[in-house]
């Protein structure tokens, strides 16, 4: 597909010397040719219609960009370059959020290392706990949660802008500001230092399984500690309103609450007996 590559090129070149206020129309017109060429010489390949929706796209014809982009993602529709293709024309060379683009990202992260219209984030795990971690735009509209094993590494997909960052462990949860801007790259560090924690310490000498919830201001916490158990684990400091049921939808049979404070022990017991009444043979 050499034809397709040299349309490629020829499309970013015209891009750059937009960008610096010169008159691109020569580059933009030769990319369309070579992108005609190419779908010419092989019709029934993808790659040839997305190097003719960029070249459309960025010569300014773009209702011809959408309809090589639709005859790309019907070619290969799996395809996320077809995808990002669709999106930049039908919104005149932007990228815009939309479900299908945040579908084809979440299933191929890895893309967005390859569009310069991309920020390339990567999230770092220097944790011993799964994490979750959100990213929020200025409007609240969250990116699907991004979930990262144990001291991993991930890549995030998603459009350039501020973002609030929320980590979440079973530890506690940290939120910071990031501005992620397009083509740069940015690794997002999370450990678990980062959190001030207390050790806590839950038993059960009951005779049943004790449902335990650590309720805070911005933070939850529940846990299942079985008859006769005891449960260690770390957990934000803070203000909690602390319940033990006997099962996972009843109401609270003892209520408390405590002040975590930082670096410091906590321990807790809630015994949960249940009675069992033998009935007589007739």
């Amino acid at each position: 597909m050499a034809y397709a590559a040299k349309s490629d090129a020829e499309s970013r070149l015209a891009e750059l010397t937009e960008s610096q206020g010169q008159n691109a129309t020569q580059f933009a017109r030769q990319a369309v040719d070579d992108a005609k060429a190419a779908v010419r010489a092989r019709p029934s390949l993808s790659r040839g219609q997305q190097a003719l929706a960029h070249a459309q796209t960025v010569a300014g014809n773009y209702d011809d960009a959408v309809v090589a982009a639709r005859r790309a993602i019907d070619l290969s529709p799996n395809d996320i370059a077809a995808q990002i293709a669709l999106a930049r024309a039908r919104n005149k060379g932007r990228l815009v959020r939309s479900k299908e683009l945040d579908k084809a990202l979440e299933l191929q992260p890895w893309v967005t290392l390859l569009f310069n219209q991309f920020p390339k984030v990567l999230i770092r795990n220097e944790s011993n706990y799964e994490l979750s971690v959100t990213f929020a735009t200025t409007d609240g509209d969250p990116y699907p949660v991004l979930r990262a094993h144990p001291n991993s590494l991930r890549i995030m997909a998603l459009l350039p802008g501020p973002f609030t960052v929320t980590f979440e462990c079973p530890a506690g949860q940290i939120v910071r500001q990031y501005e992620l801007k397009e083509g740069e790259e940015a690794e997002l560090v999370f450990k678990a230092q980062d959190i001030i924690a207390t050790k806590v310490t839950v038993s059960n000498k009951g005779n049943t399984a004790a449902y335990v919830g650590f309720n805070g201001p911005k933070w939850s916490r529940p846990i299942i500690v079985n008859p006769g158990s005891v449960e260690r684990f770390d957990l934000q400091t803070g203000d909690y309103t602390i319940t033990c049921s006997g099962s996972a939808t009843g109401g609270a049979l003892k209520t408390t609450t405590a002040a975590l404070k930082p670096n410091s022990d906590y321990f807790y017991e809630c015994s949960v007996t249940r009675t069992t009444r033998m009935v007589p043979r007739q």
